[in-house]
């Protein structure tokens, strides 16, 4: 994996699935990249809670501030 620990990177999508199971984000999509390739790409959680909707690695998202930008 292009130098990545594959622990720490298990740690990342831990964290993100866990953070979905207790209801503190919706969903994300998750895609990491290194010397311009990407090496893992991921979606958790879900793109609409009341109709149940798995989130789509496709997602739109709206940005509402862009003062710290991820």
């Amino acid at each position: 994996l292009v130098g990545i620990d594959e622990q720490r990177l298990g740690n990342i999508d831990k964290y993100l699935e866990d953070l979905t199971n207790q209801k503190k984000i919706q969903g994300a999509v998750l895609l990491l990249a290194r010397k311009g390739k990407v090496f893992h790409f991921k979606s958790l959680g879900q793109a609409d809670w009341e109709k149940k909707l798995a989130m789509d690695k496709n997602a739109i998202f709206r940005i509402k501030s862009m003062s710290k930008p991820i």
